[in-house]
């Protein structure tokens, strides 16, 4: 007799993309790993908030079939949690000295995943020429919330 596992992670915000098949598995004693015979019926329409519903579905080479509801529950994306940054604050440099955009710059996502290394800047810093320069950060976690950042990088 076939199976269906799905994830548990049944909430997801405005805007989010949301991959039905993921993390989703079919399996049945006698055919194996039969994940390629599930088929979905229903969408998740991430522009609207509330309750939806989508149904998987699977039938075995003897002909059992095995049907899973799901809910998956579509929050408002400004309760969305978005990624953090930290150490994106104004500072000053010497004229001629050394600056790194990245230095002490740091962000994770909601689960304390480190995103440092997803950091994207805008602007640059020319420390041989006395000035304020405006840089911009962001950065985005896996379900596509974006965090963005800027600061002032004074040379004197």
């Amino acid at each position: 007799m076939p199976l269906i596992t799905v994830p548990t992670k049944d909430l997801v915000y405005q805007g989010d993309h949301f991959d039905p098949m993921k993390g989703v598995k079919g399996v049945d004693k006698k055919d194996g790993d039969i994940t390629d015979k599930v088929s979905v019926k229903g969408d998740i329409d991430t522009s609207k908030t509330g309750l939806q519903y989508i149904t998987y579905h699977v039938k075995d080479s003897d002909g059992y079939y095995y049907t899973y509801k799901r809910g998956v529950y579509v929050n408002d994306a400004e309760l969305a949690p978005n990624p953090e940054m930290s150490g994106v604050k104004d500072t000053t440099v010497k004229k001629g000295e050394d600056f790194d955009l990245l230095k002490d710059v740091k962000a994770k996502d909601k689960s304390g995943k480190d995103l440092t290394s997803d950091l994207v800047t805008s602007g640059e810093v020319n420390t041989n020429k006395p000035g304020e320069y405006k840089v911009g950060y962001a950065v985005s976690d896996s379900d596509g919330h974006i965090t963005a950042q800027g600061r002032t990088i004074t040379v004197k």
